[in-house]
C-alpha cells in the first residue's frame, strides 16, 4: 500500500515537471494536448495548473481559447475550477464573462455562490441591474444564501441606474427580512448613492435609520455624510457631524478633515479651515498634501504672503509641494499680476524633477497672451507635446483667441486648420 502511495506521489511530480515548462507561455496548445496522454484520475492536476494561465487573459480571444479547451477535458471541471477563470474573464470583457457563463449554463456545467456573485456584478458594471435580480432567484434555486457583498452590489447597481426609490426598498427588505447583517460598506454605499443624486435629507434620515437598528456607524460612514454636506455648502450639519462622531468615540481620518477644509475654503471661511489644521495637529492626524493643496489654493487667490506661509508649515510636516501645488501657486501670481513670480515657480517644478500639467501650462500660456508676449506664450504651447500631452480644446481656444487678438492672423488660421 506505502509502495503504491509513493508511485502515485512521484507520478504527480513527474507530471508536474513534464507540464511547468509550458506555463510561462500564454495559453500553449502543448499543455492542452498533454492532457489527453494521461489518466483521466490525473485530470484533476492539469485543469489545476491551467489556472497558471489565468494570469496571462488579458484579451477576450484568450477567453475563449482557455474556455474551449476546459469545455472538451474529461471529466470537465467543476465550478471550483470555473469560478476563478470566470472571475479573470470579468478583467477583460463584463459582456463576454456574461456570455460564457450562460454557455456553460445552458451546458450542464455546475455553479456556486461565487460564479452567481459574478454574474450579478458583471450585470450591475454594464447598467443591467434588472438582470442582477434575475440572478439574485438563481441563489434561491440553487440553495445558495446570498451574502452582505451580493446585496450591496445590487444596491450599488440600482443607485448607478437612478433607481433611488428600489434602492431604499430593497434595503428595508433587508432589513424587515433579515436577509443579510448590514455592514458600514453596505450603509457607507447607500449613504454616498443618496448624495450623488442629491437626496441629502434622506441621507442624514438614513443615519439615524442605522442608530434605530444597531447597525454599526464608523469614520467611513460620518465621512461619506460630512463630504455630500460640504459638497452642498450645509457647513453647519457637517460641523455638527464632526462634534457628533467625536462624542461617539469615533475618530476622524485625514479624509474627513480634508472634506471639512476644502467646504470651509470653498465658502471663505479660510480663518475656520486653518484652525482645523491645527485641532487636527492635535489630535494627532497629520495633514496630508491635498490639506495643504486646498489651503493654498484658497490663500493664492486672497493673500499670497499666507500661501508662501503654508509652503513652510507643508515643508515642517514632511510633505514636498507636487503639481497641483505649484499650479495653485501660479495661478494665484497671475492673478495678482505677478507674472515673472509665476514663472519662477514653473522652473522651480520642473528643476525639482515635477512634470507640469495642461493645467501648468494654461495658467501660463493664457497669462502671457493676456500680456501680448506671443513669443513666450507660443514657446510654451510647443513644449506640450514633447512632454508626452495632448492639447485640449479649452487651451486651443486661448491660443487661438490670443492669437487673433494680437494681429497673428495667419498663425490662427494655420492652428485652426490643425485642429480640423
Amino acid at each position: 500500500m506505502m509502495m503504491k502511495l509513493m508511485r502515485a506521489q512521484r507520478k504527480a511530480f513527474l507530471e508536474s515537471i513534464l507540464v511547468s515548462p509550458f506555463l510561462s507561455f500564454n495559453c500553449n496548445p502543448h499543455v492542452f494536448s498533454l492532457e489527453y496522454h494521461i489518466a483521466p484520475e490525473r485530470v484533476h492536476l492539469y485543469a489545476s495548473l491551467k489556472f497558471g494561465f489565468l494570469n496571462h487573459i488579458h484579451a477576450s480571444d484568450d477567453s475563449i481559447n482557455l474556455y474551449q479547451h476546459m469545455v472538451r477535458m474529461s471529466p470537465p471541471p467543476n465550478e471550483v475550477a470555473f469560478a476563478p477563470f470566470l472571475i479573470r474573464v470579468v478583467n477583460c470583457c463584463y459582456s463576454l464573462a456574461i456570455s460564457l457563463y450562460h454557455e456553460m449554463s445552458a451546458s450542464g456545467f455546475s455553479v456556486n455562490g461565487h460564479m452567481l456573485y459574478t454574474l450579478i456584478n458583471c450585470y450591475c458594471l454594464v447598467n443591467k441591474v434588472d438582470f442582477g435580480f434575475s440572478i439574485l432567484g438563481r441563489f434561491f434555486k440553487h440553495g445558495f444564501v446570498p451574502n452582505v457583498c451580493t446585496f450591496s452590489t445590487l444596491l450599488k447597481g440600482l443607485f448607478n441606474e437612478q433607481k433611488i426609490s428600489q434602492a431604499q426598498e430593497l434595503f428595508r427588505k433587508i432589513i424587515r427580512g433579515n436577509l443579510c447583517v448590514p455592514n458600514v460598506t453596505m450603509c457607507g454605499g447607500m449613504i454616498d448613492g443618496l448624495f450623488k443624486v442629491g437626496n441629502t435629507t434622506v441621507a442624514l434620515e438614513f443615519l439615524r435609520d442605522m442608530e434605530r437598528t444597531r447597525v454599526e456607524q464608523n469614520v467611513i460612514v460620518y465621512c461619506a455624510l460630512i463630504d455630500g454636506l460640504c459638497k452642498d455648502n450645509r457647513m453647519d450639519e457637517a460641523v455638527s457631524l464632526l462634534r457628533e462622531m467625536i462624542g461617539k468615540g469615533i475618530a476622524p481620518n485625514v479624509v474627513t478633515c480634508n472634506c471639512l477644509i476644502k467646504g470651509l475654503s470653498n465658502i471663505g471661511k479660510l480663518d475656520e479651515a486653518i484652525n482645523l489644521v491645527k485641532d487636527m495637529v492635535d489630535l494627532g492626524i497629520s495633514p496630508n498634501i491635498f490639506t495643504f493643496n486646498v489651503l493654498i489654493d484658497a490663500l493664492c487667490r486672497k493673500v499670497m504672503e499666507d500661501a508662501n506661509g503654508v509652503l513652510i508649515t507643508m515643508a515642517q510636516h514632511g510633505q514636498n509641494p507636487d503639481v497641483c501645488t505649484y499650479n495653485a501657486l501660479m495661478d494665484g501670481c497671475c492673478l495678482k499680476g505677478k507674472t515673472k513670480k509665476a514663472r519662477e515657480f514653473f522652473d522651480t517644478m520642473v528643476g525639482s524633477g515635477l512634470v507640469p500639467d495642461l493645467c501648468s501650462y494654461g495658467i501660463l500660456i493664457k497669462v502671457y497672451f493676456k500680456r501680448s508676449e506671443v513669443d513666450q506664450a507660443m514657446h510654451l504651447f510647443r513644449e506640450v507635446p514633447r512632454r508626452g500631452l495632448i492639447p485640449y480644446v479649452g487651451l486651443y481656444n486661448t491660443i487661438l483667441q490670443g492669437l487673433f487678438r494680437t494681429g497673428r492672423t495667419n498663425c490662427g488660421m494655420f492652428l485652426g486648420l490643425l485642429r480640423l
